[in-house]
């Protein structure tokens, strides 16, 4: 005879808790192992494939193109006089302030045979001071400005001469005058 106080059902009385079965243990894992796998073969095909979101605009594509560019830069802290602050070759009539040049360079694009000369300063004239400036200077000097070739508001002067530009961007940061001339010169 069994002894008195076992039961054959579930006791009420207990206050452990109810244990999963082996074989409930056993599909919790399984669920898992299967869930990570899924979420692994996601994340390496996320990586891997070529796959992109299709937008209804169209990207637009540039040309790379691997070209023959010869680039001077100028050592500013060695440079003695006004003329070896300017890169070989610049025009000596556009008129910079070469003593507070932070930047001056020579690119030669050989395969399209341009120059391009560019020196940014700053100085302690107002944008409107030197925008005057460089644009009196360009008419003067024969250039010719397109629509836009003339932004005051922008601090933008753009204009040609033969096969010759000059870009001239004018900026105030924090109450100084920043200057950059970029003259572009066929070869």
């Amino acid at each position: 005879m069994p002894p008195e106080n076992y039961s054959s059902g579930p006791s009420t009385g207990s206050t452990s808790s109810p244990q999963a079965s082996p074989g409930q243990a056993n599909k919790s894992v399984a669920v898992l192992v299967v869930f990570a796998i899924i979420l692994v073969g996601v994340a390496y095909f996320m990586m891997h494939s070529s796959y992109s979101v299709p937008t209804t605009q169209k990207q637009p594509s540039f040309p790379v193109t691997k070209e023959n560019v010869s680039i001077q830069n100028i050592n500013l802290a060695t440079a003695k006089t006004e003329a070896e602050r300017l890169p070989a070759g610049f025009p000596s009539n556009i008129p910079v302030e070469t003593k507070d040049a932070f930047e001056s360079y020579r690119m030669d694009y050989n395969d399209r045979g341009v120059t391009q000369y560019t020196v940014s300063y700053k100085t302690a004239k107002s944008p409107a001071e030197k925008f005057k400036e460089y644009a009196d200077f360009m008419i003067k000097d024969g250039f010719s400005f397109g629509t836009d070739g003339k932004n005051e508001k922008e601090g933008i002067l753009y204009g040609t001469k033969s096969e010759n530009s000059l870009l001239i961007l004018i900026k105030s940061v924090e109450g100084k005058t920043y200057v950059q001339l970029s003259y572009l010169a066929k070869q």
